[in-house]
């Protein structure tokens, strides 16, 4: 029988795969933890634009479909519910409405309506509309979104019928933004 050769490449090569095998080792026990977190990125985003032939808001709410489904978990208790689900969505839909709140000019919550929820790569996404006001001024919008489940949550929010158009940035310190509001000159 052949003895395996005993040189100095031999014994550095030896000590590379001791050590990529310990480093191999060592990712795997504490790699995981972190590679499940990976993908959890704890913000929902809101995008806001006027249509203004139909003279209404649009909304586009979007949310990683990784916390859409944890958050559907915690809420439901159900470890199997799906967030893809018409359930699960119409679940989470629910939670945006109750825990977002849009004012217009007069003071008034805006009347939102839900238009439907889709699958969007990686995210959840969910139409809302409201007739546009038909005066100007201030609007402000006070949100908690999925906050309950998720205290770190962040909701960022695009204006696009502002001008210019601006983003805001809801969290649990900073709950509440405003924004000003001029419906378009008739013609």
């Amino acid at each position: 029988m052949d003895r395996p050769p005993t040189g100095p490449r031999s014994r550095r090569r030896r000590e590379a795969l001791v050590a990529l095998a310990s480093f191999t080792s060592v990712l795997a026990t504490i790699g995981r933890p972190q590679t499940a977190l990976a993908h959890r990125s704890r913000v929902a985003l809101t995008r806001l634009a006027a249509n203004d032939a139909a003279a209404t808001w649009e909304f586009t709410t979007t949310l990683h479909l990784h916390d859409a489904a944890g958050a559907l978990v915690k809420l439901t208790g159900d470890p199997g519910a799906d967030p893809t689900s018409p359930t699960g969505s119409a679940r989470l839909a629910l939670e945006l409405e109750r825990s977002v709140k849009w004012t217009g000019p007069d003071g008034q919550a805006l009347p939102l309506t839900l238009e439907g929820a889709e699958l969007l790569g990686n995210d959840l996404a969910f139409y809302q509309s409201s007739p546009a006001p038909a005066i100007a001024g201030e609007c402000s919008v006070e949100g908690r979104f999925l906050r309950s489940v998720f205290p770190d949550m962040a909701h960022t929010l695009q204006f696009e019928l502002t001008v210019p158009p601006r983003s805001e940035r809801l969290t649990s310190t900073r709950t509440r933004a405003v924004f000003a509001w001029s419906p378009p000159a008739s013609a």
